[in-house]
């Protein structure tokens, strides 16, 4: 899930507001760089994803975007980058 995280999260919240099955997640880019490229992936089992939920919810308290898994880069493919929030 390090790479996939914001994935998992999503799903697993759509799961918890709905309580309904999410098979999957998909990713339509709509910066620049993305172009409206698509990407989409499994949901994982809640199991995989509820002992990471302290720990990211540790993050947004802090007031950090983390907008990449490896806090030395930023995303490639939104214009976010950290401390713009």
């Amino acid at each position: 899930l390090d790479k996939k995280l914001q994935w998992a999260l999503y799903a697993w919240a759509a799961r918890q507001a709905t309580g309904r099955e999410v098979e999957a997640s998909e990713y339509v880019f709509t910066s620049r760089q993305g172009s409206g490229w698509v990407s989409r992936v499994a949901a994982p089992a809640d199991e995989q994803v509820e002992p990471l939920l302290e720990s990211v919810l540790d993050r947004v308290h802090s007031g950090h975007l983390m907008p990449a898994p490896d806090e030395k880069s930023t995303c490639s493919w939104c214009d976010f980058k950290s401390g713009g929030c």
